[in-house]
C-alpha cells in the first residue's frame, strides 16, 4: 500500500504560543506551526536565545509572523504578564 495523503490544517488565523522556544524542541515545533500559517509568539528565558530562534525560524520559514516574551513558566507573575501582553492582539489560540 502506498502513503496515504493527509490534508495540512489552514492554521492561518491562528495564534501559537511555544513555551521554552529557544530550545531543540520548542523551535520545532514553532517551525512546524509556522509552515501550517500560524503566528507565532516564542517564550523562553534568554534573549540571546530568542534571537537565535527567530534568526532560525525566519531562515527556515518563508513569511514567518514571530513575536518574542521574556518569560520564564516557573514564574507565575511573568506568566500573567505575557497573558496581559496579548490581550490586545486576541490571545493566543494553540
Amino acid at each position: 500500500m502506498g502513503a496515504k495523503s493527509v490534508d495540512r490544517p489552514d492554521l492561518t488565523s491562528h495564534t501559537a504560543l511555544i513555551t521554552g522556544a529557544a530550545g531543540l524542541l520548542g523551535i520545532e515545533h514553532a517551525a512546524a506551526l509556522a509552515e501550517l500559517g500560524a503566528k507565532i509568539i516564542l517564550t523562553d528565558v534568554s534573549e540571546i536565545a530568542l534571537e537565535k530562534a527567530v534568526q532560525r525560524l525566519k531562515s527556515e520559514v518563508a513569511k514567518v509572523q514571530v513575536e518574542t516574551y521574556l518569560m520564564d513558566v516557573t514564574d507565575q507573575s511573568a506568566i500573567a504578564q505575557t497573558q496581559l501582553a496579548l490581550q490586545p492582539s486576541g490571545g493566543v489560540a494553540i
